[in-house]
């Protein structure tokens, strides 16, 4: 078997060598067979969790509709029926007293009802300031109800998959005890990091790993998080200290991220006099947020800056990050946008002292309703696809389906991309989102792979999804 060496000097060299790539083949058609079946298998173990999972998600939307509704209905003043029917539309873009209440008021609805923000700003503050921390608990999932719900789900799992597993660590370890450890073990790596470990195979610490469905779910649905007070998610250096009207942070309190996120959302419910600090960092980059009798400031990487007065009612604050993007709301109102430096964020700091009536940093996935609710992702498309399919993605379509030969060995990502331009029919690119992996040492061999194939498996080692351009096909983080 020849390992493509890759380097500027040595692409052809690269070229020649894969085409002598001949005992690859059994190795991968079995490898695939395992994957298959190991996924497939662990999804089916969750069929019966997911159901319920989903049963408990409906519940909680229900049940946030009828707390909000039910004040909608008693509430007189014009802000605060506004606050209300605002987010009562993120529940349900189509509740009928919601609309209502911006039709007597002669507004626009901030939400059509495909759930697209048709306006920007905001409705006022209301002027019951409890209504502010009733609407983020209404709103909010409370770790506590979220485990309640996955704690069976996820037994019930557990009890099916073990069997699934301990098969697919004996049948990769099979293979790579025939002399395949290079085609074996980036994918015992990405699957088994412990099991790597193990044996002696260099886990990247930048690499994503697998997440079983029942995690999967969870992060998809934004169901969990960092969050202050609650023994669910305890901080994992310093102590919270709860009482009837707010948190506080004893200590520098550290709260390291399941999985490095790209997607996240900070939530806090603020009082006037509260003061802190909260950081989220990854490797070198920090976002910090602070507030005070001073004003709020939010800083971070690049032109990230932004300074506002002190809040002087209670207030909803939350900083989403989605990939390369940013926001800022206060109460609904979008104060700040920009970009940023794609990261995999890997932590929450509270430092000490600092005070709030909620706080938490929810776990988020590409996609999430959440981001959207946060007016960073639309719901749908502004316009439909057109239903004839042009040419050139015809065409593209076609060169994915054509079987390739390569062997990278520890080779970084950049040259990967570089080398699959000159093997293969299909044009690849990367996005700027995807460079931060540029440097990524990749371990993947196959023959007479295909370049949709190629695709799944970016997707499984280095947690690159693809969209088709009329240039090639563009990998994105």
């Amino acid at each position: 078997m020849v390992q493509g060496m890759l380097s500027a000097g040595r692409s052809m060299i690269l070229v020649l060598g894969l085409l002598l790539v001949s005992s690859l083949a059994l190795a991968e058609d079995r490898i695939e067979s395992l994957v298959r079946q190991f996924e497939r298998g662990l999804e089916q173990a969750f069929s019966g969790g997911r159901a319920s999972l989903d049963r408990f998600r409906e519940s909680h939307r229900r049940q946030a509709e009828i707390s909000l509704n039910r004040e909608l209905s008693s509430s007189e003043a014009n802000d605060d029926r506004l606050w209300l029917a605002w987010h009562l539309l993120l529940i349900n873009p189509r509740h009928h007293a919601a609309r209502q209440a911006f039709s007597a008021a002669e507004q626009t609805p901030p939400l059509d009802e495909q759930g697209n923000f048709a306006a920007r700003n905001p409705p006022p503050p209301p002027l019951n300031p409890a209504l502010v921390r009733l609407v983020d608990e209404a709103l909010a999932n409370n770790n506590a109800a979220v485990i309640e719900a996955a704690q069976p789900a996820i037994r019930q799992y557990s009890s099916r998959n073990s069997g699934a597993v301990r098969s697919f660590i004996r049948g990769l370890r099979e293979l790579r005890s025939q002399g395949l450890a290079t085609v074996t073990n980036p994918v015992i790596a990405f699957y088994f990091p412990a099991e790597a470990r193990q044996l002696g195979i260099h886990v990247d610490p930048r690499a994503p790993s697998w997440m079983s469905p029942p995690d999967r779910y969870l992060l998809n649905h934004g169901l969990l998080s960092a969050q202050m007070g609650c023994n669910y998610s305890p901080p994992n250096q310093g102590r919270v200290l709860t009482t009837a009207n707010y948190v506080r942070s004893q200590g520098d309190c550290r709260w390291q991220f399941p999985i490095p996120l790209s997607h996240w959302r900070l939530e806090m419910v603020l009082e006037p006099g509260q003061q802190g600090q909260a950081e989220v960092s990854a490797g070198g980059s920090k976002l910090s947020l602070g507030w005070s009798v001073a004003g709020l400031r939010l800083s971070g990487p690049q032109s990230m800056q932004l300074q506002l007065p002190a809040i002087q009612e209670t207030s909803l604050i939350h900083l989403v990050v989605s990939g390369d993007r940013w926001a800022f709301s206060l109460n609904g109102a979008r104060l700040g946008e920009g970009e940023l430096p794609h990261q995999a964020w890997r932590q929450l700091q509270v430092l000490n002292d600092s005070r709030a009536s909620a706080l938490r940093l929810r776990y988020l996935a590409q996609g999430s309703e959440l981001l959207v609710a946060s007016a960073l992702v639309p719901a749908t498309e502004a316009a439909a696809a057109s239903s004839v399919e042009p040419p050139w993605r015809s065409r593209l379509r076609q060169d994915l389906q054509q079987p390739v030969a390569f062997a990278f060995n520890n080779i970084p990502l950049g040259e990967v991309i570089n080398a699959l331009n000159l093997i293969g029919p299909a044009t690849w690119h990367l996005d700027d989102s995807a460079k931060a992996l540029i440097e990524l040492p990749m371990f993947l061999a196959g023959e007479g792979m295909t370049g949709e194939q190629l695709l799944v498996w970016f997707q499984r080692l280095a947690g690159l999804e693809h969209r088709l351009e009329e240039r090639g096909v563009v990998l994105t983080w």
